[in-house]
């Protein structure tokens, strides 16, 4: 009786145990065919954009089996002229008098897509590059070509094997990735496992292509480049995309790059990379501008070399004067891309009475400053440095000269000129340092390292009175701040900004971002100081970003 009572309840409760587990599978099914769902609507949605990749994958980056040669054979739709004639030579026993187009060998391709989710790409980055990281595994999928995808943020994540279909749980897994909220931007990490992936067990034959969708702002630079060099040496072909504003960084890392505004723009110039065209246009308003039509005396061409036809020399000429006065830079190779190191140098100056040897410094070596970082970040890596220079002076606010300011400039000699221009004035007590800042915070920065170097012998006198959160949106955007300590009545307020710079950056500079230099351990020598300006730069530099 007792055995019969244990066989019932084992088989209520493995019939429950079944129900249960059946209805958590379909829970989980619906789960992923929901999600799935989302994606293949965004790939319908971006139709236009997959067909156009679809289209330009097929026929120019990885061309399979395309008929390019002809070969005689015995029937055909196509009447051989050289057949023929070998026809009549052997009095008719050579037969192949017909011709079929046939291909090469079928070419076997193997792509990575990496998409970096990293904060930075937060917004109209984020946007653009989901659609075209969709688009991409769609085309890739369409053309049969066998291809992988990472995302990378923090750490690396496979979304989808090669040996995995595009199939709804793929995209589910896709879906589940695309939030762009990691504080890091390891890609140097995806970049290398990605290549050891693509190699493992593949055949030697098989050309490996990685595309990386990034902004162009990885947490380690250094580790990117090696990363990259290693890809190179086991022949893989990586190609940085950046889709919309902001994405200059990639100039700095990638060999090979293509950089568009719109997500659209992306075939197109896909297409201009495989043909060997210039990969870009300039940076942001020209960036990924391409001339699809021409109009001449109402007439559309759709090439320009029709415009030679009906006598366009001149409108032609007159064309690319245009478009090179407008592009920030002319088209120049991918390799003079990549040897350019952009870095924004700002100071923030207390100029009141008791400041006249620090003035008479900027005004000796400012110059000097600038040319030791360009010359020694050429000397020790072989690149130029494109590096600007901005300058604000601050006193009290009620003081003539204060927030005298010269923005970014890449011309030193005006620099010179504005420094030259100041003069020590005025002063009681502490002065006005958070207008200074705020003043240099309204500038324009665009530098791949940025550094902000803060003088003054007073604390903040603390009108404004927002000096935290200033010095937490310095930390946001990944300033460096070069801290000058003159006297010791500075100290409180410079021991509460780094603590506030370290809690609020959530990146890599968190303990290296807020640099102390203390005068007192180079003997008040404002020469000294100069000097130490520059070995503090060039130390971030080349331990960051080289």
């Amino acid at each position: 009786m007792k055995k019969k009572l244990i066989q019932n309840l084992h088989k209520e409760y493995e019939k429950h145990f079944s129900n249960a587990l059946k209805e958590k599978t379909t829970e989980v099914k619906e789960a992923i065919v929901e999600r799935a769902k989302i994606i293949s609507e965004e790939e319908e949605k971006r139709s236009q954009l997959v067909n156009a990749m679809d289209s330009v994958l097929d026929s120019f980056a990885f061309p399979n089996n395309r008929p390019t040669r002809s070969l005689q054979d015995y029937h055909g739709s196509t009447f051989s002229l050289k057949g023929f004639i070998k026809f009549l030579c052997t009095d008719g026993q050579y037969k192949k008098i017909y011709e079929n187009m046939i291909g090469h060998p079928r070419k076997d391709y193997m792509v990575s897509v990496i998409l970096d989710v990293s904060k930075s790409m937060a917004g109209m980055a984020a946007l653009g590059s989901t659609q075209a990281f969709i688009a991409l595994a769609a085309a890739l999928f369409s053309n049969n070509i066998s291809f992988s995808l990472y995302t990378a943020g923090s750490c690396t994540r496979l979304i989808k094997d090669f040996n995995e279909e595009w199939d709804n749980s793929a995209k589910a897994k896709v879906y589940d990735a695309l939030t762009f909220n990691d504080d890091e931007s390891n890609i140097s990490d995806a970049v290398l496992y990605a290549s050891y992936h693509c190699t493992s067990g593949a055949k030697s034959k098989v050309e490996k292509t990685l595309f990386i969708l990034t902004d162009g702002y990885p947490s380690a630079p250094k580790r990117l480049r090696n990363s990259l060099s290693y890809a190179d040496s086991l022949g893989i072909q990586t190609i940085g995309l950046g889709i919309g504003y902001f994405t200059e960084g990639i100039f700095n890392y990638f060999q090979n790059f293509v950089v568009v505004n719109n997500p659209l723009d992306l075939p197109g110039a896909l297409q201009n990379f495989y043909n060997g065209e210039p990969k870009h246009e300039g940076i942001r308003e020209a960036v990924g501008k391409v001339v699809e039509k021409i109009i001449f005396r109402g007439e559309q061409l759709e090439k320009m070399d029709e415009a030679w036809k009906i006598e366009m020399d001149e409108v032609y000429k007159a064309q690319v004067e245009r478009i090179k006065k407008e592009l920030r830079f002319a088209t120049t190779s991918t390799r003079n891309a990549c040897n350019l190191l952009s870095i924004d140098l700002c100071f923030v100056l207390d100029t009141t009475g008791s400041m006249s040897g620090y003035i008479e410094m900027a005004k000796t070596k400012i110059k000097l400053i600038t040319e030791n970082i360009k010359k020694h970040v050429n000397d020790n890596s072989g690149r130029t440095a494109n590096l600007r220079v901005g300058f604000v002076a601050y006193k009290t606010c009620d003081d003539p000269g204060h927030l005298n300011n010269q923005p970014f400039t890449t011309d030193h000699e005006t620099l010179q000129n504005f420094v030259n221009a100041q003069r020590s004035s005025g002063g009681r007590g502490n002065e006005d340092k958070e207008d200074g800042i705020l003043k240099a915070l309204s500038y324009k920065w665009e530098g791949l390292v940025k550094f902000l170097v803060l003088i003054g012998d007073m604390p903040d006198y603390g009108r404004v009175g927002t000096m935290d959160q200033t010095i937490a949106n310095i930390a946001r955007q990944n300033i460096y701040v070069l801290y000058v300590s003159i006297r010791t009545n500075t100290d409180a307020e410079r021991d509460r900004l780094r603590k506030i710079y370290q809690s609020t950056t959530e990146s890599k500079i968190k303990d290296k971002g807020f640099r102390e230099i203390d005068m007192n351990q180079i003997d008040g020598n404002t020469d000294k100081l100069s000097d130490t300006i520059v070995d503090q730069v060039n130390y971030v530099i080349f331990s960051e970003f080289m």
